[in-house]
């Protein structure tokens, strides 16, 4: 028994990637065709820099991250410097902030702006480089 559809045939894929399709029609008249293709299902990487945060414990902006689609990065590395030169914080976790103090850890930072570097490969392994300025608020 032939099904009749309405509306073009749909297809949930699990993951990205080369796909081949084959699509076979046919009519009431039992006349078949066949169309067959590759697609590129290709993954998506997003990564978004804040240009500000104020790091007072209010609980709103306290953390210097970006955000985005993640999990398909690999080779991830983010450095923030001061105007002196000097790198005051480093992460190979895109899911891990700056807090404002030095390494995370040290002294608070003081007020300004920073010099903020990010680099990171896709699954095709194409690279990506950032860099932008982020204002520490205080």
């Amino acid at each position: 028994m032939n099904e009749i559809l309405e509306g073009p045939p749909a297809y949930t894929f699990a993951d990205t990637g080369l796909h081949t399709i084959r699509l076979i029609v046919s009519d009431i008249n039992n006349c078949r065709d066949t169309i067959t293709k590759q697609i590129d299902l290709i993954p998506t990487n997003t990564y978004f820099l804040p240009n500000a945060f104020t790091p007072n414990n209010d609980a709103l902006n306290d953390v210097f991250k970006g955000q985005g689609i993640t999990f398909n990065m690999s080779q991830f590395n983010m450095t923030i410097w001061n105007r002196w030169g000097q790198n005051i914080f480093e992460t190979n976790d895109p899911n891990q902030g700056w807090n404002g103090k030095f390494q995370n850890s040290g002294k608070p930072s003081q007020a300004g702006v920073y010099l903020v570097t990010v680099s990171y490969k896709d699954t095709r392994g194409n690279v990506y480089n950032i860099v932008e300025y982020c204002s520490l608020i205080r």
